[in-house]
């Protein structure tokens, strides 16, 4: 399989920049995901490794051999997109095999691998269809099908879930995934739903504006956001301004109703000055011994996850507290972790 390297890597179309010094490296066999809003730039970046846009600056490696003008049909790639690129004259079926087709493989391995990735998602009864008589959802699988068939360097998906209901997306999610790791192919999955970003990737690479903002495992993104927008984007997080006060031994972050002790020297440059408490719902616990006095706000059922809203002062900070106890009743709340940004929104620290 492959390495994938980008170097500095820009890309203008017109007036518009699309890509700024995009670094990136994905190892061999690696699942990672690109995670970025609509307009991003995360489509952009599948299709500059597939070598279906054009860069003007920078450069493309495969195991560290310089790609960047090859053509598409040189870089040994399988992408799937978004949109239907179905051919609508030939069945689902013959749309699944025609990578291999193409290919002049044998017969009995084309019609052993098309109905092998059939199978695994579940589309043996629509095979014979043909693309407008298929929902839009059976279409994506089919896309994702034709993509899984071949075993190439490495799989290029972009959002190839959105069309799907949400069952058929996690069952579909977790076979793509299976069959990824068991191929030992490199893939790039473009999302913007961290949800999805977070179950599929080994590590995941946040972009904004055609620039990566971190990139790194779920964990450490969810944990320790390099800043705001990555924070933001990696799920929700509730967004407290405060300020910091010199304790003597460490620093007291404070805001109305929320008065938090930490150590880390980084404070130091930030006393007497304006910042932003980030806390994730998953840090939010009721604690009789804390001094942080609240109230439970609304619950909301969300299956496995309750979601629940704890007023402390006049922030509603989102949490997973769960159904147990009326609105309005009071409760004392610590944090397990939680996190300090500055004014323009860099993270200073990462606390627990």
């Amino acid at each position: 399989m492959a390495s994938i390297t980008l170097e500095s890597v820009s890309r203008r179309q017109g007036r518009d920049q699309i890509l700024t010094d995009v670094d990136l490296h994905v190892a061999d066999s690696e699942c990672m995901a690109v995670l970025g809003r609509s307009g991003s730039g995360k489509s952009s970046v599948l299709r500059v490794i597939a070598g279906l846009d054009k860069i003007t600056h920078g450069r493309v490696l495969f195991d560290d051999v310089d790609v960047t003008d090859l053509g598409t049909h040189e870089r040994d790639v399988a992408m799937a997109f978004q949109d239907n690129t179905l051919f609508r004259r030939l069945s689902a079926r013959r749309n699944v095999a025609f990578p291999l087709t193409l290919r002049k493989r044998p017969l009995r391995e084309v019609t052993d691998r098309v109905d092998a990735e059939s199978r695994a998602l579940d589309i043996e009864h629509i095979l014979e269809r043909f693309p407008d008589q298929l929902s839009a959802g059976h279409q994506q699988l089919v896309q994702i099908a034709r993509v899984l068939v071949r075993v190439p360097r490495m799989f290029l998906l972009d959002e190839p879930l959105a069309r799907l209901d949400p069952p058929t997306r996690i069952r579909v999610r977790n076979e793509i995934k299976l069959l990824q790791s068991g191929y030992g192919v490199t893939m790039l999955w473009a999302t913007n739903d961290p949800v999805e970003a977070m179950a599929i990737a080994d590590r995941i690479a946040v972009i904004e504006r055609g620039h990566i903002v971190q990139a790194g495992e779920p964990l450490t993104l969810w944990r320790q956001p390099i800043d705001r927008t990555t924070a933001t984007l990696t799920g929700p997080i509730s967004l407290v301004d405060a300020t910091v006060e010199d304790a003597g031994e460490g620093y007291w972050v404070i805001s109305e109703g929320l008065r938090l002790r930490a150590w880390p020297p980084a404070l130091a440059a930030h006393v007497g000055r304006r910042v932003q408490i980030g806390i994730r719902p998953d840090a939010v616990r009721l604690d009789p011994n804390a001094p942080t006095q609240a109230t439970l706000g609304r619950f909301t059922f969300q299956g496995a996850k309750a979601g629940r809203e704890v007023q402390v002062g006049p922030h509603r900070l989102a949490s997973h507290v769960g159904a147990d106890g009326a609105e309005g009743t009071a409760v004392s709340v610590s944090f397990d972790y939680w996190q300090v940004f500055d004014d323009n929104g860099i993270a200073v620290c990462s606390i627990g």
